[in-house]
């Protein structure tokens, strides 16, 4: 039966010789790119019709490729569709292409042109286990670096970019959104129909199910969602077993069904269970805790690493103007972000002579980002725009509902926060309780000596 395609067709020579293995990595960069809704069978690489003989040793067949077929659609050539499903299908290709720029062409062949030599010594990079528990929260006050040691732990266990499946939970974040849910569509011949989207939790357990290697599921800020609602009856699945596969497994047959034959095949039967390569790592900032409390049954199905304050590098640690009111006259000192940010820190936690507050109050060194620690004017900006207004509603406001307030940390002056936003490049905004005689003492000498 003779047949016609319909097809994208683009010129990759630059790939070279390529594994049958970055076939498949292709193609699911194909697939990420111009929608999920493209059936793999019509994504197709073409190759020489001669075969190369590389002269290494390969791990596995190496081809050249001259072109690649990224989509296509075959009509039986004695069977045509109307002029109009034909067009409706042009239109439909015309819209991909339009996706189709230099970048994501870059993207789709990224790390999948190599020749044989450098493909091989991608073999060689060792990929290690996490050295934390399947289920990890970090948490600790803004600003600390969590998002940071996440980063780091993937970099330093040479987990693949593929292996990472990585979500931000907000207030709307939802059990659809994490496991997946059933759309409406448009199938291939235009017609409406339903079809399963899967969610973040459930393309990262395909993947664990499908390989070896560890497998990540990030979910950044997950006290500013309901977890428990999120999570539904994935929640069962959080208790694991010695060897880090889930104890008890669940019936969900819109998961199961998703699976392809091989993800499918990894489990004992079908009820869904986490295997042991699949890490759940969690974000908590220890202020958003008020937003939606986590219930301890859920908090003891994790483990918690604290992510201490510390203090800021050196490129993170500019000098900062603030102003002090002295001898009736308003002058300029410098001080380092560590400085003030320890001094802060220090006086929201005090119970004698600060705020009296909570640690989750406090805030990490990197709760600002300075772009140029030389830029001084800058710098002032980003304390003016992004410090003041957590210090205010977060901090002195907490302080007159639960902390001492015999010692506000701005002056008694200021009754609202357009007064602070107003007065900070004017004259000083911070307490005398706040700044202490030991500390102004400090600043001037400091100051004088700078001068000499």
């Amino acid at each position: 039966m003779k047949k016609v395609s319909l097809c994208i067709q683009l010129g990759v020579e630059q790939l070279g010789l390529i594994s049958q293995k970055n076939v498949e990595n292709i193609k699911n960069n194909i697939k990420d790119i111009l929608g999920k809704d493209i059936p793999s069978d019509d994504i197709n690489l073409i190759d020489r019709d001669e075969q190369l003989q590389p002269t290494q040793t390969e791990l596995e067949k190496a081809l050249e490729y001259k072109n690649a077929v990224i989509c296509s659609i075959n009509y039986d050539l004695e069977n045509l569709p109307s002029n109009e499903e034909m067009m409706r299908d042009l239109e439909y290709f015309i819209s991909l292409l339009k996706k189709i720029t230099k970048e994501k062409l870059d993207e789709i062949f990224r790390n999948n042109s190599n020749v044989i030599s450098e493909e091989d010594e991608s073999y060689n990079v060792e990929i290690t286990n996490p050295q934390i528990d399947l289920n990890t929260i970090y948490y600790g006050v803004p600003g600390t670096g969590k998002s940071y040691q996440v980063k780091q732990l993937v970099e330093d266990n040479n987990i693949s970019d593929k292996d990472v499946f990585r979500s931000t939970l907000h207030p709307e974040y939802s059990y659809s959104d994490f496991v997946g849910q059933v759309l409406p569509d448009v199938d291939e011949n235009g017609k409406p129909t339903y079809k399963y989207q899967p969610g973040i939790f459930t393309k990262a357990l395909e993947r664990a199910l499908k390989v070896d290697e560890p497998v990540l599921l990030i979910l950044e800020e997950m006290s500013r969602a309901n977890v428990s609602a999120v999570f539904g009856d994935i929640f069962q699945l959080l208790d694991r077993n010695q060897s880090g596969k889930s104890d008890y497994g669940i019936n969900n047959d819109l998961i199961y069904n998703h699976l392809d034959k091989e993800a499918q095949n990894a489990l004992d039967s079908k009820k869904i269970k986490l295997p042991e390569n699949l890490y759940i790592i969690g974000t908590v900032n220890t202020s958003d805790q008020n937003v939606f409390p986590m219930d301890n049954a859920f908090k003891r199905r994790f483990s918690w690493q604290y992510v201490s304050i510390g203090i800021p590098d050196e490129d993170n640690n500019p000098k900062l103007t603030i102003k002090i009111e002295k001898e009736d006259q308003t002058t300029e000192r410098k001080v380092k972000w560590s400085e003030l940010l320890f001094k802060l820190n220090e006086f929201i936690v005090n119970r004698e002579n600060g705020l009296g507050l909570t640690e989750d109050k406090q805030l990490g060194p990197y709760f600002i980002k300075f772009d140029d620690i030389g830029d001084t004017k800058r710098n002032d900006e980003l304390i003016k725009n992004k410090l003041l207004q957590y210090l205010w509603d977060d901090v002195q406001n907490s302080m007159a509902a639960f902390g001492n307030a015999n010692a506000p940390l701005f002056d008694r002056s200021i009754h609202s926060f357009s007064e602070l936003y107003e007065c900070y490049d004017k004259q000083q905004v911070f307490s005398n309780e706040f700044l202490g005689k030991d500390y102004l003492n400090l600043l001037v000498q400091e100051e004088d000596n700078h001068d000499k």
